[in-house]
């Protein structure tokens, strides 16, 4: 059977610039590639790429979540609220270990993960 690996994640989004200022200034990742329509982001081991919505293609927010694992929680939590970022709740300590969610400028649903034993 071929090898088959995630490459990266496509969001469609109603602001490029938006999204792209939150992703890069406040999320923290890095720009690999640029086009007139989005960018492509290095999200630790996959890649994010978001693009100006068309056709049928359109930002769906609550149809997908998508995890941030951290090694500390707390710290990234302070973080990421110190640079704008409005979570939905405190964070939640659960048998599969510590969460929080927040959501993008389009309404996609985020989660920041503390794994148990990190």
């Amino acid at each position: 059977m071929s090898k088959i690996q995630l490459s990266h994640i496509w969001l469609y989004v109603k602001d490029t610039s938006t999204s792209i200022k939150f992703y890069r200034d406040v999320i923290g990742f890095k720009i690999t590639e640029t086009f007139p329509d989005g960018s492509l982001f290095h999200a630790g081991s996959i890649l994010l790429g978001i693009h100006r919505e068309e056709g049928d293609r359109k930002s769906l927010p609550g149809s997908t979540v998508l995890i941030l694992r951290t090694n500390n929680i707390e710290k990234t939590y302070k973080e990421l609220k110190a640079r704008g970022v409005t979570f939905d709740g405190q964070i939640l300590d659960k048998p599969y270990g510590k969460i929080v969610s927040f959501k993008d400028p389009d309404g996609y649903i985020w989660e920041l993960v503390e794994e148990p034993n990190q």
